[in-house]
C-alpha cells in the first residue's frame, strides 16, 4: 500500500533537495485509498503555503467530516495492517533516530 516517496536517496540532503525540486507525492485511489483521503492528503501537501488550506479549512474537508461521525473499529484495522506483509526495502531509506 504505502511506500516511502523518496526511495533511492543517499541521505537527508538528497531527500530535502528532491522535496524542494519535485512535485509533491500523491496518493491515488487505485492504490487502495479513498478519493476523499487522496484529496485531503493532496491539499495538506500543497507546497505553496499561500495555496495550502489553513487548518480550519482542512477541518471542514469531507474526509474529516465523514470520520467525525463514522463508527470505525481501529483495533481491527490496526491488526489487519500489522498482518499485511510489507515489501522488502519499502522503508530502507527511512530511519528513525
Amino acid at each position: 500500500m504505502g511506500r516511502f516517496p523518496y526511495d533511492g536517496c543517499n541521505g537527508e540532503f538528497e531527500i530535502l533537495s528532491r522535496i524542494l525540486s519535485e512535485t509533491s507525492p500523491q496518493l491515488l485511489p487505485d492504490q487502495g485509498f479513498s478519493e476523499m483521503f487522496c484529496d485531503f492528503v493532496g491539499q495538506c501537501l500543497t507546497k505553496d503555503y499561500r495555496q495550502r488550506p489553513k487548518y480550519k479549512k482542512l477541518l471542514e474537508h469531507p474526509f474529516i467530516k465523514y470520520y467525525e461521525t463514522a463508527q470505525v473499529d481501529v483495533a481491527t484495522w490496526f491488526s489487519q495492517v500489522m498482518m499485511t506483509p510489507s515489501t522488502p526495502d519499502a522503508n530502507s531509506n527511512f530511519q528513525v533516530r
